[in-house]
């Protein structure tokens, strides 16, 4: 889930010898073994990590990590093995340590902070129920950039060597600063917030949620803390406050509660894409009116084999939530702009459905879309761009109505990820009635 003002919101094999015990290896080369060679037992046992970043070697046992005096990278192994769930001195099935060697590479290369991955897995020599896994990665791009309605944004990854990053955002419709740090003091710690000055186009506006005037300008800040259970798992706790500038508005308006993001990974035979996960729930608690809501999103993505090279996949989405009659209309979830309170991506009906229809207090949503990657390529080895074909189907039961709302239709998307950071969706819809519309969006879909 994509978080909009809330959370912005993871050589040398030893030295040019082989170590004793060990199969010998050219310098960085990965050759990609099979785990289940040597294993006798149904088990091996994993002795060591070695992590490699431009050169830099981390070794990683059951006695901690040691590293080299002196670093090339500005990046640091933290920030590998915040993104791995692998761990020395366990015992592992062939298949599962194939399995989170494979979910290891994939969230090093979704990270937006290496270029080049490799992990493998090396068998010594003497002891064939033992393990090496070497993950080798090449230092990206650090900077961000990126931009939407009327704003442009600048920033920085990788503060201190870490999974810290810092975005300013500067234009008529935005204005502020963002951070997050994804590995507090060293320990799976989150820490994040924001705070924006909003023009009259900016996200605080959206379906006047806020019920503001369209020359209003709002400040909206937001802090969030929360502890990872792992790589793919995050819990903690969120507060958000507007201020509405605005004469007749509320003076301000402050929000907290939980919230809970669970991302996980299941490999797929023969090195293809692997299925893909992402569940979030999050609560809203106003102690102005002694009241709350609650949000829950859930996404699934499968990759489809075609081929040559040919890159389709399906994804699911359903979200639902609720908040009570005693909440004012600034509570309301905005299903016609497809984005709910604060920004969460929570789906929405791409139709003609009116504006009015698709603000509620309570609603239910599936949302399906066929996708089909034209074209993928890099620019200057470093802006990554994608020409994204979709088709989409989606219903919505609005239970504060008693009513049901549609949509059918197709669009594409142009993506330009890490370091650009820019998403542009173009689609139209109709419902079962005939009724479309047009929609553009600075959005990368659910």
């Amino acid at each position: 889930m994509k978080v909009y003002g809330a959370v912005i919101l993871c050589g040398v094999l030893c030295a040019g010898a082989p170590c004793a015990g060990e199969a010998e290896a050219a310098p960085g080369l990965m050759a990609a073994e099979d785990p289940a060679q040597g294993a006798e037992s149904g088990t091996v046992k994993l002795i060591r990590v070695r992590i490699i970043i431009n050169g830099d070697l981390y070794e990683w046992t059951t006695g901690g990590i040691t590293g080299p005096e002196e670093s090339v990278s500005s990046l640091k192994e933290r920030i590998v093995l915040s993104l791995t769930g692998l761990r020395p001195g366990r015992d592992y099935t062939p298949a599962k340590l194939e399995g989170e060697i494979a979910r290891t590479r994939y969230r090093l290369e979704e990270s937006g902070y290496f270029y080049n991955v490799n992990v493998s897995a090396v068998p010594p020599r003497r002891n064939p129920g033992e393990r090496t896994v070497i993950i080798e990665v090449t230092e990206g791009f650090l900077m961000r950039f990126g931009g939407g309605n009327a704003y442009a944004m600048f920033g920085r990854a990788g503060l201190g060597g870490d999974r810290q990053e810092v975005r300013g955002y500067g234009g008529w419709n935005r204005n502020g600063l963002a951070y997050a740090h994804h590995r507090l003091g060293g320990l799976p710690l989150f820490f994040g917030g924001s705070l924006f000055y909003y023009g009259p186009g900016g996200a605080a506006h959206d379906a006047g949620t806020l019920e503001l005037s369209e020359a209003a300008r709002p400040l909206a800040g937001a802090l969030n803390a929360g502890l990872y259970g792992g790589p793919d798992f995050l819990g903690g706790f969120g507060a958000d406050a507007v201020f509405p500038l605005e004469e007749g508005a509320p003076a301000w308006i402050f929000s907290a509660g939980p919230f809970i993001s669970y991302n996980p990974i299941f490999p797929m035979p023969k090195g293809n894409r692997p299925i893909t996960a992402n569940v979030n729930l999050r609560g809203f608690w106003y102690p102005q009116y002694q009241s709350g809501k609650a949000l829950v999103a859930a996404a699934l993505h499968i990759p489809l084999p075609l081929p040559d090279s040919l890159s389709l996949e399906w994804s699911l989405l359903g979200a639902g939530g609720g908040a009570p009659e005693g909440l004012p209309g600034f509570a309301l979830f905005n299903l016609y702009e497809g984005l709910t309170l604060n920004g969460y991506e929570g789906g929405g009906i791409r139709s003609g459905e009116d504006r009015e229809t698709l603000m509620t207090r309570a609603y239910a949503l599936g949302s399906t879309e066929l996708r089909y990657t034209a074209l993928d390529r890099t620019i200057a080895r470093i802006v990554r761009m994608k020409l994204i074909l979709f088709a989409f189907a989606e219903g919505v039961r609005l239970f504060d109505k008693a009513a049901w709302a549609d949509a059918f239709g197709a669009g594409l998307r142009l993506h330009f990820d890490n370091p650009l950071f820019a998403w542009f969706s173009f689609s139209y819809g109709w419902t079962h009635e005939g009724r479309g519309r047009f929609i553009f969006s600075g959005a990368a879909g659910f």
